[in-house]
């Protein structure tokens, strides 16, 4: 029988391998719609559900893909063994495993399945953009829709007075339809301890002055080996795992103004759980920082929704 963190890494690979893969299909899976409306209508504790919530649209499309297909194919004992774990493990090894693929690229194949979803609802956005839900309203004091969007893939041009200098030169850029897209990802949680949640895919040549800069630790990949070496000298080896991450957290204020610029700044300051961070000499927790053993690096930054909004209305269209 595997244990918990085999099941998770081995899920983790399946529906990561689903997101990035070319899927080879034209039409939408037979009653996926109607299989979505029951994925958002069920119980926060349902693996459908969890997927939806912590790792967005194209989390749950992967999922669909590998449970939905009646194709028999090399290895498919084995994948059905894999999903068949992944319902067995608790909410909280589920809700990682949802995390962590979220940070998954949709192959251009898949991205198209997603919008011919979202079309199939009526959803009215633009074409780069993943979102499970309506548009935000154009106020920045409206409230959360029912079901959460999701935005991604914005465009360089758009970010320029909103990010930091420092923050854009380390995004990773890729090629969507032909256009330079910058990997900026936004999340707006129905329920939990966030209102809105950015990720920031960095490229992997940036991710060493990006780590000194917020963390003030000076970061080393040596195969699968992250060094770890703090102002005062002392050094750790961390070995990674495929799959696995290694959190920094802890940047200070003044840091995190220089790097993302005031206005993110602010909207971090004005999240709901920022409060007891604000005694004097205290770090926020605001922003953490995922070392992947192969994947370079994602910067996750926790939003007030007022912010969260606004900023959202500036680099989408």
């Amino acid at each position: 029988m595997q244990s918990a963190s085999t099941s998770s890494q081995s899920i983790t690979e399946l529906l990561l391998r689903n997101i990035e893969d070319a899927w080879d299909r034209k039409n939408l899976p037979k009653g996926v719609n109607e299989r979505l409306s029951r994925a958002r209508a069920a119980e926060p504790s349902s693996t459908e559900r969890i997927l939806l919530d912590h790792g967005g649209m194209a989390t749950w499309v992967a999922y669909v893909r590998a449970t939905q297909s009646k194709v028999h194919f090399k290895g498919q004992y084995d994948q059905k063994a894999i999903i068949a774990a992944f319902e067995n493990l608790s909410k909280k090894d589920r809700i990682l495993v949802a995390q962590k693929v979220a940070h998954g690229q949709p192959h251009s194949s898949v991205a198209t399945i997603i919008n011919k979803i979202n079309q199939k609802e009526g959803v009215q956005r633009h074409p780069t953009t993943s979102t499970t839900a309506n548009p935000l309203p154009p106020t920045a004091s409206s409230a959360v829709p029912t079901i959460y969007p999701e935005f991604e893939n914005a465009l360089p041009q758009r970010l320029v007075g909103v990010f930091g200098e420092p923050i854009r030169r380390a995004l990773r850029i890729t090629l969507l339809d032909g256009e330079e897209r910058a990997a900026v990802r936004m999340v707006f949680p129905v329920s939990g301890l966030v209102d809105c949640v950015m990720g920031l895919r960095i490229d992997e040549s940036k991710v060493e002055d990006l780590a000194m800069s917020l963390f003030k630790v000076r970061v080393n990949s040596e195969g699968h080996t992250q060094r770890l070496t703090c102002p005062e000298g002392l050094s750790i080896d961390v070995t990674m795992k495929p799959d696995t991450d290694l959190i920094l957290k802890g940047a200070q204020d003044g840091d995190i103004s220089d790097v993302f610029g005031p206005e993110i700044y602010m909207a971090l300051v004005e999240r709901t759980v920022r409060k007891p961070e604000l005694a004097p000499g205290g770090v926020t927790q605001g922003v953490s920082m995922a070392l992947y053993s192969t994947r370079g690096a994602v910067v996750n930054l926790s939003l007030g929704i007022k912010g969260g909004v606004s900023i959202r209305h500036k680099i989408y269209p």
